[in-house]
């Protein structure tokens, strides 16, 4: 309704949604059937498996870790192992 709604969900300290590829209702209420039905604190959600395991590895591993995988892992996740990390 305001700016300063706007920048309060912005900034996930308010309720509301900003950008669907972000947030929107239809994902929101995903996240929450799925928190619910794992019994866990939050739930999240990806447009794609690639996201998913992109958003897992940049965020749990630091430079000069280690990860074993498998020769053939998907295309794209060998990229991120090989070219990025």
């Amino acid at each position: 309704p305001d700016v300063d709604s706007w920048l309060a969900a912005a900034l996930g300290e308010g309720p509301g949604h900003i950008y669907s590829r972000n947030t929107n209702p239809t994902v929101a209420v995903f996240e929450e059937k799925v928190r619910l039905l794992e019994g866990a604190q939050a739930a999240t959600s990806f447009a794609t498996g690639m996201a998913a395991i992109s958003n897992t590895l940049f965020a749990l591993l630091n430079t000069g870790d280690r990860v074993v995988s498998i020769t053939d892992s998907y295309g794209g996740t060998s990229k991120i192992f090989l070219e990025i990390l």
